[in-house]
Order: structure tokens, then C-alpha cells, then sequence
């Protein structure tokens, strides 16, 4: 390359880069020959050269350097030569999809000691520290960001030194990221993890030097990537890591990576290393690559005699948890410092052919993006990108920064000065982009585990929190809850029509009480994300209600295994949903109350912005106590609810369906020997119908409810054979016309109501004699959910009263259900509003009651004729408890 020469390298498509989809790559880039003092810049392609430098060379050096670098238009990247002459070399040594999580940038300086950029105008000294603001400069946002990846170089130093960069807030770490000699100018890649104040540190050993830093990209908080504190992990000097002795030529060396310097035992798919050669007796290079593997024909090291130097590497970890080292001449002592770790467990695999004129894209191409509703939106795409021309396709794929991805048609663009490309879009149909799509991805488990707390963000807490509720109560611990081996799958294929979710896992509340006063109340937790699998975004939310009346002292668990999912193929739809209650309680004292703990989470995973799956975890958790017999009832039940819906969203698949909803239990987990005797289970269906009309005409009225009541447990424990009252959970729908048509105002209403998992601690009295056979009370109530208790209700009022007022929807109830009794009736209710009759029962078991028994009424007060019809449908089971678990 000649003196002020550029040129254009394609980078997709070629050692093992795919040829669409790639944000990033990295590379080591080497530098041969220099004939004059110069640096190298490296940038995408399109994008205007920066002020910025990713080599830094003598007269007659070998030098190298590792880059990460932006993919920019054409899927190329752009290689400069200040001065003189240079051979380039380049060994990619990785990539990153358009989806990762790590955002790269057009190299921006942040720091420049000589100009008064990011720090005073004065060379660092000897055991000085300069602090670096990283976030809100060069394209680094201002919050969410983990680590940096930046170009560091030393300038002219005053004597032979080393300068180390770590997170701001922390001790200097015994590392170092640039070795330099007194007035060289060097550089090395640093990925620097920032302290909370979003800076990095930069710590000069010896002399004075000045120090510049440009920003090629970061990773955010919720990244995969793990940025460390610097540590040590090799140095052939002192035995750290190998025996204490140089390497040999042609000489190998295993390093343990893995359970070292703050990386994990387990789960590490590759490590970032700072790589330091020390005084070799010849000139020589070092490479680095898996353990187990053959060795590449690339360097990550070119060392002079007797010359200390720095590189920043990235290896995969291969075999023992390992990689492999080799020196290619003389003798040379090798020092590795740990500065982060990619985690392994996530396959994501991804094929697609474009349909001609569509272009890919990940966020770092796109200056902004608004969507107009579901209909469309404006784009302005980056210089260096591949912006679609008019009639053309774009795809955005998703990320942890980006959210979900986006795509569209170009309807009409415009170009700035600056090479960036502004473009109107409206909603394509998915086989549009694609005439094939093909996504299979798969994590390993994994945890994710906290503290409920009301903490400021609202999200999941690692560390001890206060009280969720204070008022009338003390001492309340903050419950816990973890989502265990959380582990998942998920397929995708546009040719077969056919798309797959498989989200495994196990929920656990475990809850340590020590109340006196009692409490209720609800905290709702923002979103969180449970992981990234490629393209596929896996993310939750919780909800917690709780209430405790009385004093306890009490410690309870449940755990829920879980299985949330799908299959679609081709029209046919296949559910997944599965759960599994178990759980203890240990009674700490003697108690008279009732808790009632509800954890509703809820799942969701959204494929390249393809196909969606919504569903909602709703594990139940019911304590009652209560005297009986001089002992002290401890009854532990939970139940699992589960819903799931899956959407095309808006890429005009035409695929939108929803599964049924999934109910596992109430199911006792743990009941103590105060508990002994029978109580009902099952589910009440009741269909009532009522109507009146005035005598002689001009006003009608009609009103319909369908409920539903599950029996949960005994809130009222009365005596044996099941008596008390009972918790139940009320579903249903309710419909009112009204017209008045008489005199000069006619009006007319309408008004719907649909309640689901409305809690109810009364409505289902269950009494009876064994002499005499069973007896149930349905309480008549307005079902929707109240004020404080849990459900969901949706409906609405339409009227055209003359007079402009309006009145509330089912405010009243057209009448108390009934008494109904079997097999013996007339038991003389006082309130002339309920019904008394046979109550069917189609089992001669005493401890079964299944049936359908229809009950009508029609009344005159001599202004209003009034009929009413109510239909209940049965299936109850007397269940016998002898005490302890059951």
C-alpha cells in the first residue's frame, strides 16, 4: 500500500464469514515493512475516514494488531496508509451477526493528551491515572453500556513503561495493555469494562506519555459478552499458569483458561486475552487458537528481539477448558492477562435467501427508525450501508439494544451531503423479503434467580431489599423467586410454513413469613429479559400480589416445573403447555391466619420479528389457618395457570391463532393434622336468564350471565363432611339490554361484561347432614373482579339515554341465584328471591355429585311480569382428609 492509499476488503463471505447477516468482524491485522513512519486506519466501508488510528508503525517493523471493525456497504471494510510504503496482512478471527448484542462504531476519538481531548492538554506521569469518560462520547450512549472496545496508543514516552486500563472505581490490577519502549509510538485493542460511573481507567507506570483512545464499539448490560477486571492468568516468568521457564522454538503450550482470573468453570465458549511477548533471543511470532484444534496458519504476535509487546486476542476455548499457544522461534516468555469471556450454550442458526432487492441490516446501519403504526414508517440509513433503492426491501434484525427487528418497502428516498440515505417504508409481506427462511436456535439452561423488591427500576434484586409493604406489617420478609434451568428452543421455517417454541423450566417462591399486623398489596416488576438466543428474544414480567391478616410465623416453597410452547405446521396446531405443582410449609408457631400469595409472570419469544408467542405463567399460592378441634389447620395448595397466543405480528404471514387456556390444580401441597376431614372439589357451571316487561308495554329489559365457579379451598372450616365455605375462582360473561320506548324520552342500553380469575373468599357455602344428603348455596353476586382482588375484566356500555346520563353496567344483579338442595327440598329460605328445589344427582355415590339441573320462576308485582331460568352444571367430589399431607 502506498503512501496515502486505500483499499476496499471484502470481509463477508470469506474465511468462514457468512455472506449476509454480519454486523462485525475481527480481525488481526499486520502490519509488514513499513518503509517510513506511519499508521493504518481501519474503517467501513462508505463511511467517512475518521481521525482515528488502528496501527502505529517505525521504519522497517512488524507489527500487528487486533481489530474489531463495522461491516459497512457492500459488506467491505476500508484499510488506509498514512506514509510510505506497507504490506497489510489480515487473519479473521471472528464475527458478529447483525442481531448481536455488540454495537460497533465508526472509530471515534475520546481521548487525545496532546490536543485536550478528553483530558488535559499534559503527558500522564509516572504512577498517574487518567480517567476516561467513555459513555455519552463517540457514539456511546449515554446509559446501558457494560464495556468499551477501544484503540489505545502510547506516545513518546519518557521511559520504558506500561500502561493498564481497568474500570474506573477499582485498584490497579496487576496487567498491562501497552508495553512501550521510551519515544515509540505503539497501539493495542483494549475491551475495558466501565466502572459505575460509565469511565475507564488509564494507569501509567514510568516516565511520561501521552495517551490516546478511539471507540470502535461497545457492549451493553445486557450482553452475553462478560467484561472483567483485568487478572493474570499466564506468565512464564514466575510459573503462573506454566512451568517457570520461556518458550522454546516451535514450541506449544496449553493454558488454562477456565476457572481462572474470574471465567467460569463451565460454559465458556471463548475469552478475551491481552497477549504479551517478552524479550525474545530472535525475531518470532506467536499464535493462539483452541485446544484440540490443528494450528492456523496466523499470528496474533510479530516480536523483535529483546522487544516487549502487547495484543489484544480473541480464542475460542477448546478442549480442558483450554487454549493452545506456539512460538515460532527462539526463546520467549509469554504473559496473558483476562479481561472478559463469551459464554457458550446459545445455537443459533440461521439460512435465508434474499429476494433481489431486499438488504439486511443491524442497528449500528440504521441512524433512526419510526414506525407510523402498524402502516409503515421512516428510515435513514447510515453512509456506509447498503441503503434498498425505491420498490426495494429492507430488514432490520433485532438485538437487546435494537428491540425487535423491523423491515419494509422503500416508497421514496432522498440523499444527504453526507452520504446517508433517507427512505419512507411501508409493511411487506413476509414472502416478499424472503423466498426462504430457516431459524433454529437452542440455549442451555441456565438460572435467573432474585429478590422481589420494590426497587427503583422495579426489576428482579440480587441483594436484600426492604419490605414490600410496610404499612400494618412487620418484620415481612421479601419472597424470593427464580426461574431454574431455564432452558429453551425454537424453530422457524417460511418454505415448510411450520414454526416451533419449546420453553422449559422450573418456577420457585419460596417465602419466609414473621408478620404482625398483617398487609396487603401488589407490586408489579418491569420486564426483564430471561436471554437472547441469535435472532430470538426470550423475555418475562412479574407480578406479585400478597395479603396476611393476623400474626404468622411461617416458612413456605413451592416449585413449579413448567413447559410453555408450540407447534404449528401448516394450519395445525399442537400445544405444549405442561406443569407440575409441589411444594412444603413449616407451621413456626401456633397462628390464626390467611395468606394468599399470586406470582403471574408472563413469557414471551419473538423470532427475527417473524412469529411471536405470548404466554402467561400464573402459579397460585394459598395458606390457610384455622382452629379446629383445639389444633391449629396449616393447608398449603397451589395452582398453575397457563395461556399462550401466537401472532404473525406485521409481516403478512397471515398466521394468528390461540391456544386454549392451560388450569393444573388447585392441588395440596401440604395440609397439618388440624386439618383432618372432608371438603369439596370441582367446578360449579351456572347459565341464568332473566327478563321483565312492563304490563301493558313500551319498556323491556333482558340479562344473561354464564359463570364459572372452581372451588379452591375452605375458607370457613364448619365441621366435617365438607361443610364450610369455600375460595373460588370466577370466569364468565354477562350481557344486559334495556329499552324504554314509553312516554317522550325513549332510551336504550347495552351493556357487556367478560371477568376472568376473579378470586372470590365466598359464593360457594357447601352444608349438608349425612342423613339427610348435600346441600350447596351459589351466591348471586356481581362476579367481575373488586377493588383488591385479582381477575381481569373487560367490557363496555353503550347507551342513547335522551337526557345524556349514563349509569354503570351491571351495577345491580338481576337477582340472587338459589338455594338448591339434594334430594330433599323446600327448606323454606326466607328471601322469596331464591330458589329452592331438587338438586339432580346422576351418581348414587354420596361422595359424587354430577349432574345438570334446570330451575325457572316467573313473578308478577302488577307493573312488571318477570321470568328468570337458571341452569346449573356439576362436578363435585367429596374428598377425605386424614390429616398430614394429602
Amino acid at each position: 500500500m502506498g503512501h496515502g492509499g486505500t483499499i476496499s476488503l471484502d470481509v463477508v463471505g470469506r474465511g468462514g464469514v457468512p455472506a449476509a447477516g454480519v454486523g462485525a468482524v475481527v480481525l488481526n491485522v499486520t502490519a509488514v515493512s513499513a518503509t517510513s513512519t506511519t499508521y493504518v486506519t481501519v474503517w467501513p466501508h462508505g463511511a467517512v475516514r475518521p481521525v482515528a488510528s488502528s496501527l502505529n508503525l517505525v521504519r522497517g517493523e512488524t507489527s500487528p494488531n487486533l481489530v474489531f471493525a463495522k461491516v459497512g456497504r457492500g459488506g467491505a471494510v476500508d484499510l488506509y496508509n498514512s506514509s510510505g510504503t506497507v504490506h497489510l496482512l489480515a487473519d479473521v478471527v471472528g464475527w458478529f451477526p447483525e442481531s448481536s448484542s455488540f454495537q460497533p462504531l465508526v472509530p471515534a476519538r475520546i481521548l487525545d493528551t496532546r490536543k485536550g481531548i478528553g483530558a488535559p492538554t499534559a503527558q500522564v506521569g509516572a504512577g498517574k491515572t487518567v480517567p476516561v469518560q467513555a459513555t455519552g462520547r463517540g457514539g456511546v450512549p449515554a446509559t446501558g453500556v457494560a464495556a468499551v472496545v477501544v484503540n489505545l496508543t502510547g506516545v513518546s514516552p519518557t521511559a520504558t513503561t506500561y500502561v493498564t486500563a481497568f474500570p474506573s472505581g477499582q485498584p490497579v490490577p496487576l496487567a498491562s495493555n501497552l508495553n512501550l519502549v521510551k519515544g515509540e509510538v505503539r497501539p493495542n485493542l483494549a475491551i475495558v469494562k466501565l466502572g459505575t460511573d460509565g469511565r475507564f481507567s488509564l494507569f501509567n507506570r514510568a516516565g511520561a506519555v501521552h495517551l490516546l483512545a478511539d471507540v470502535v464499539g461497545w457492549f451493553p448490560t445486557t450482553s452475553a459478552y462478560q467484561p472483567l477486571t483485568p487478572a493474570r492468568v499466564l506468565d512464564t516468568r514466575s510459573g503462573l499458569g506454566s512451568p517457570k521457564a520461556p518458550m522454546g522454538p516451535r514450541s506449544t503450550l496449553a493454558l488454562t483458561v477456565a476457572g481462572r482470573g474470574g471465567v467460569p468453570a463451565t460454559g465458556v465458549g471463548a475469552v478475551v486475552l491481552n497477549l504479551t511477548g517478552i524479550t525474545p533471543t530472535t525475531a518470532t511470532w506467536v499464535t493462539a487458537w483452541p485446544n484440540g484444534q490443528p494450528r492456523p496458519t496466523a499470528s496474533m504476535l510479530n516480536l523483535r528481539p529483546g522487544q516487549i509487546a502487547p495484543n489484544l486476542v480473541v480464542v475460542k476455548v477448546g478442549t480442558g477448558g483450554a487454549i493452545s499457544l506456539y512460538n515460532s522461534a527462539g526463546d520467549v516468555h509469554l504473559a496473558a492477562d483476562v479481561v472478559g469471556w463469551f459464554p457458550t450454550g446459545t445455537d443459533a442458526q440461521t439460512s435465508f435467501a434474499l429476494t433481489p432487492g431486499t438488504t439486511m441490516h443491524g442497528p449500528g446501519d440504521l441512524v433512526s427508525l419510526t414506525e407510523d403504526g402498524s402502516s409503515g414508517g421512516t428510515v435513514v440509513f447510515a453512509a456506509s450501508s447498503d441503503a434498498p433503492a425505491v420498490g426495494g426491501h429492507f430488514v432490520r434484525s433485532g438485538g437487546p439494544v435494537s428491540g425487535p427487528g423491523a423491515s419494509g418497502r422503500v416508497t421514496a428516498r432522498s440523499v444527504f451531503p453526507d452520504g446517508s440515505v433517507s427512505a419512507t417504508f411501508e409493511e411487506a409481506p413476509l414472502q416478499d423479503l424472503f423466498t426462504d427462511l430457516e431459524i433454529h436456535t437452542s440455549q442451555a439452561a441456565r438460572d435467573v434467580s432474585g429478590t422481589l423488591g420494590a426497587g427503583t427500576d422495579g426489576r428482579v434484586l440480587d441483594a436484600a431489599v426492604e419490605p414490600l409493604c410496610s404499612a400494618g406489617g412487620e418484620g415481612v420478609a421479601a419472597p424470593s423467586v427464580s426461574f431454574e434451568g431455564m432452558r429453551g428452543s425454537a424453530d422457524f421455517s417460511l418454505r415448510q410454513a411450520s414454526a416451533r417454541l419449546d420453553l422449559r423450566g422450573e418456577v420457585r417462591l419460596a417465602w419466609t413469613l414473621a408478620v404482625s399486623g398483617g398487609f396487603t398489596c401488589t407490586v408489579t416488576l418491569a420486564d426483564g429479559l430471561l436471554g437472547w438466543l441469535g435472532p430470538v428474544e426470550f423475555g418475562w414480567a412479574v407480578e406479585l400480589s400478597a395479603s396476611v391478616t393476623n400474626e404468622v410465623s411461617m416458612t413456605t416453597t413451592v416449585s413449579i416445573p413448567v413447559r410453555v410452547g408450540f407447534e404449528y405446521d401448516d394450519g395445525d396446531l399442537t400445544d405444549l403447555n405442561q406443569a407440575d405443582l409441589t411444594g412444603q410449609a413449616t407451621d413456626e408457631g401456633s397462628s390464626t391466619a390467611t395468606i394468599s400469595a399470586g406470582l403471574t409472570g408472563s413469557l414471551s419469544a419473538k423470532l427475527f420479528g417473524v412469529v411471536g408467542v405470548k404466554g402467561g405463567l400464573g402459579p397460585q399460592v394459598d395458606l390457610t389457618y384455622a382452629p379446629n378441634s383445639g389444633l391449629t389447620c396449616v393447608l398449603l395448595e397451589a395452582s398453575m395457570r397457563i395461556s399462550l397466543s401466537a401472532v404473525a405480528e406485521k409481516w403478512g404471514y397471515g398466521w394468528s391463532f390461540a391456544t386454549a387456556e392451560l388450569v393444573v390444580g388447585p392441588r395440596e401441597l401440604y395440609r397439618s393434622d388440624g386439618c383432618g376431614g372432608q371438603r369439596w372439589s370441582g367446578s360449579i357451571d351456572v347459565d341464568a336468564r332473566w327478563a321483565e316487561t312492563r304490563i301493558g308495554g313500551g319498556e323491556t329489559a333482558e340479562a344473561t350471565q354464564n359463570i364459572t365457579y372452581t372451588l379452591r379451598h375452605l375458607v370457613e372450616r364448619v365441621g366435617e363432611q365438607g361443610r364450610g365455605r369455600y375460595a373460588t375462582t370466577v370466569t364468565g360473561t354477562g350481557h344486559e339490554d334495556r329499552a324504554y320506548t314509553s312516554g317522550a324520552c325513549p332510551s336504550r342500553y347495552d351493556a357487556d361484561v367478560t371477568f376472568s380469575g376473579a378470586e372470590r373468599s365466598s359464593g360457594i357455602v357447601m352444608f349438608g347432614d349425612p342423613t339427610s344428603g348435600w346441600y350447596a348455596y351459589v351466591d348471586g353476586m356481581d362476579p367481575r373482579p373488586r377493588e383488591g382482588e385479582s381477575g381481569t375484566a373487560a367490557g363496555g356500555v353503550t347507551s342513547t339515554w335522551c337526557d345524556g346520563s349514563t349509569f354503570e353496567p351491571w351495577a345491580t344483579h338481576p337477582g340472587g341465584f338459589s338455594l338448591i338442595g339434594w334430594p330433599q327440598a323446600g327448606l323454606g329460605w326466607p328471601d322469596d328471591d331464591i330458589l329452592v328445589d331438587t338438586f339432580t344427582d346422576t351418581d348414587p355415590d354420596p361422595a359424587h355429585l354430577v349432574g345438570t339441573s334446570t330451575f325457572s320462576q316467573a313473578t308478577s308485582d302488577g307493573t312488571f311480569d318477570r321470568t328468570r331460568s337458571i341452569t346449573f352444571t356439576y362436578d363435585l367430589r367429596l374428598v377425605s382428609v386424614t390429616g398430614g399431607r394429602s
